[in-house]
């Protein structure tokens, strides 16, 4: 395993000891209420989330930038780099470029409930722009991000559907600096993906492989704690909740081309979070990435986006 990096999951409460919590009855009715109690107390007083505050992400990166400059001057075959240093090389030159476009969906699965989520973002230059809705029968969350040079303004929405498909209104600003956004959000809009992906992260099992059509995949297992340090800031914020995800499984997949240009990223997890009790997640993204030849139209507060 090339992962240099052994870290122990940090719990904030020390396990609880065994509790019995009903008297012996003899009546089912009572043992079926014991029980349910019994299992609601071993929730509170079970240990909560994840506590990622002792990783610190300068020390779990690569110098993506001199990778990059590395790969101008003295290209190598495509199949010779690791796993990890392609990834980087081909994130790096899709942040290099001037006007950029992606497109996602993803969906979670938790108790039988299925989250589904959309997003749109563009890039002109220093200004950049993000949609993200998420919804299920339970939760709704609709959030735009507005970049300009060193100002980032977040608008929280309200989700609405019509013939023309899901969209969101939005009332409600915060205002940050692009330093204090990407401490709360965990990454810069000039950062294409939000997982920390290094020889540090990456397990032995990532490989690269050539496609039939020419293009090239790059599957990358992720060490489940020390690469989702700032992914977790994220899910924190977008979904409110109290306590950081434990990870239990990463697994991302690249799609480039042989001019190492993005083409599209597919993403699998799994994961715990704790809402009212601790919930098994499985989840699945997929962003597709465009780079064009002219500055988009970022929409204004008032225009809508359909999904």
């Amino acid at each position: 395993m090339e992962n240099n990096i052994k870290t122990e999951k940090k719990k904030i409460f020390k396990k609880p000891s065994k509790r019995t919590l009903c008297t012996i009855l003899g009546v089912v009715f009572s043992i079926s209420i014991g029980t349910l109690i019994g299992y609601l107390v071993a929730v509170e007083v079970s240990p909560k989330g994840n506590d990622y505050s002792n990783l610190n992400e300068n020390t779990l990166t690569d110098d993506v930038s001199k990778l990059y400059q590395d790969y101008i001057d003295k290209p190598k075959d495509i199949l010779s780099y690791s796993p990890n240093d392609l990834a980087n090389i081909a994130i790096y030159k899709y942040s290099q470029q001037s006007y950029t476009e992606s497109i996602i969906t993803g969906s979670a699965n938790a108790m039988g409930v299925t989250q589904k989520t959309y997003g749109h973002s563009y890039k002109n230059k220093d200004t950049a722009f993000n949609e993200s809705i998420s919804e299920s029968s339970f939760v709704k969350v609709a959030k735009r991000f507005y970049g300009n040079g060193d100002e980032v303004d977040i608008y929280n929405g309200n989700i609405e559907k019509n013939d023309q498909g899901i969209s969101a209104s939005y009332q409600d600003k915060e205002e940050f600096t692009s330093e204090s956004y990407k401490d709360t959000w965990g990454k810069s809009f000039k950062e294409p993906v939000i997982y920390i992906i290094s020889e540090k992260t990456t397990l032995e099992t990532s490989k690269v492989t050539k496609e039939e059509d020419g293009n090239y995949l790059i599957s990358l297992d992720l060490d489940p704690q020390t690469s989702v340090v700032n992914y977790v800031k994220q899910m924190v914020q977008m979904s409110g909740l109290d306590e950081a995800p434990e990870f239990l499984d990463v697994h991302l997949e690249f799609t480039i081309d042989s001019s190492l240009n993005l083409i599209e990223l597919n993403v699998k997890e799994i994961y715990y979070v704790w809402m009212v009790v601790k919930s098994k997640t499985e989840a699945t993204l997929k962003e597709e990435y465009k780079v064009l030849d002219k500055e988009l139209k970022i929409p204004s507060i008032d225009e809508k986006i359909y999904y």
